[in-house]
């Protein structure tokens, strides 16, 4: 899926993607990642390297989730 991504944002001509996706770990555990990938060209445009950073994200998601829990509580009271 990530391969497939950074293909289709060459082919699209963009200098930069990213991807969110779990990984499982050597602890047991699954964490969320976020790759982004920067995109180099040469003068002529073609593809020279790509620049790439993994990071974790499990808290953030995490926190994202319990935001949303908490906002459909809080509007279920308004329906």
């Amino acid at each position: 899926r990530v391969i497939a991504a950074c293909l289709a944002a060459v082919q699209e001509g963009a200098t930069e993607q990213a991807i969110e996706f779990r990984l499982p770990i050597q602890t047991g555990r699954v964490a969320w990642v976020e790759q982004r990938t920067a995109i180099v060209r040469n003068e002529a445009g073609e593809l020279v390297e790509f620049h790439n950073s993994v990071r974790d994200i499990t808290e953030r998601r995490a926190a994202e989730a319990l935001l949303r829990q908490s906002n459909e509580r809080f509007f279920a009271v308004f329906e």
